[in-house]
């Protein structure tokens, strides 16, 4: 069961949901890869830290 109310709660597949993200993040970067907002905003959407992300991660590698 996926995208459905249960008792007042979103009750969503954590599998279909990611594959979601996934697909939805493709599209985005077909769509948008070129464009000048797209060279300004990629870089700063998601990237490693190697030392983590302080305050929240600290001493070990992270994405954020």
């Amino acid at each position: 069961m996926h995208k459905n109310i249960i008792n007042g709660a979103l009750n969503i597949d954590v599998n279909i949901f990611c594959q979601d993200i996934v697909d939805a993040g493709r599209a985005w970067h077909r769509a948008a890869s070129g464009t000048p907002l797209y060279g300004i905003n990629a870089a700063k959407c998601v990237a490693r830290h190697p030392d983590g992300l302080a305050p929240y991660i600290v001493g070990i590698p992270c994405i954020g």
